[in-house]
């Protein structure tokens, strides 16, 4: 049966003011909808429009790891504010940290590893490095 025009809207409010603040994700989870569908109406409820205001704010980004993606993700509140900015990926911190999870996956024994040659095998070592 499909849902009266505005009721995911009004029903998004609702969590809101009943959570106080949360990200796409578990207003969806909360009312058992889809995700991405919820996502989308949410982002279009952050930006005044000709028929509606602006009705949700950007609190502060999180970094969840949902689905092994690491980037920031909205925390979503009611209201009329200004967003908070998005930050900035510091390419340092994502080089360190794919440096650490090729060193784990390199100094354990694995079954790819046995068809390197010692000195590939090296050279990836010291490229993890």
């Amino acid at each position: 049966m499909k849902r009266a025009w505005g009721a995911t809207v009004t029903d998004i409010i609702a969590v809101l003011d009943e959570l106080g603040e949360a990200t796409s994700a578990e207003v969806a989870a909360e009312l058992k909808l889809d995700r991405m569908n919820v996502a989308t109406i949410m982002s279009r409820m952050r930006r005044p429009g000709p028929v509606a205001p602006k009705r949700i704010y950007v609190m502060r980004y999180i970094h969840d790891h949902l689905g092994n993606r690491r980037y920031p993700r909205p925390v979503y509140a009611l209201g009329d504010l200004e967003d908070a900015k998005k930050p900035r990926s510091d390419k340092s911190e994502v080089r360190r940290r794919y440096r650490q999870n090729l060193r784990k996956r390199m100094t354990g024994n694995s079954v790819f590893n046995l068809g390197l040659t010692r000195r590939e095998y090296e050279a990836v070592l010291k490229a993890a490095r």
